[in-house]
């Protein structure tokens, strides 16, 4: 698993095209979860008590599913008017010698709080996070062959190289990342470094 993420990590360094010169889109992070399914044993610490809990996925159609952390860099003299209402972000890879995409579903976050305004002004060279998610299955052909597979990492490797992200909305704002700075990979949830157990496992008593 680790070289895997070595390879992964010098991969996505690499820098795309911005349509958009004038703002600059970048990951600040990126998680990729759910890489495998199935029976999994954790062990957790408590003081002096050890406990190992077994951990199952439901099982259900689930493709491994991506969370990213995305700054819009206004990188004009001006300020920018960004409208959430408008706009919309996807991903776009390739597959098996296709070209898939994908809606993110996403949120503005002003100070660590989520922005609900109709727009967000964008002093110059200021920035604006962008919380966002989404299955990486672009359509279920691809969703089901997932699920026939208990370990999708080598799916996921192939499809990471082209992955790219968008921002577009209908005032003329149309840019793909430029950067993504940092990478984590996990086999099971995101959350899986802390002693909660994730959505869609439960505990077998052993």
């Amino acid at each position: 698993m680790c070289k895997y993420i070595f390879i992964l990590c010098a991969i996505l360094v690499n820098c795309f095209i911005v349509v958009n010169a004038q703002v600059q889109m970048d990951i600040q992070e990126m998680d990729i979860s759910k890489l495998r399914r199935g029976l999994n044993t954790k062990r957790i610490t408590n003081g002096t008590d050890t406990t190992n809990i077994s951990i199952y996925e439901s099982v259900t159609i689930d493709a491994p599913f991506l969370e990213a952390k995305i700054e819009l860099i206004n990188k004009s003299e001006n300020k920018k008017m960004i409208y959430p209402d408008s706009s919309f972000i996807y991903i776009t890879y390739l597959f098996e010698g296709k070209k898939f995409k994908k809606e993110m579903c996403f949120y503005y976050l002003k100070d660590g709080i989520v922005n609900d305004e109709k727009y967000i002004i964008l002093p110059a060279h200021e920035s604006i996070l962008i919380s966002s998610s989404c299955n990486i299955a672009a359509t279920s052909t691809i969703e089901l062959k997932f699920y026939k597979e208990q370990d999708n990492t080598i799916n996921v490797m192939k499809i990471l190289p082209t992955l790219k992200f968008h921002y577009k909305d209908k005032f003329g704002l149309n840019i793909t990342h430029q950067n993504v700075f940092n990478v984590n990979v996990w086999e099971w949830s995101s959350n899986s470094s802390d002693f909660s157990i994730p959505n869609g496992y439960y505990i077998i008593p052993e």
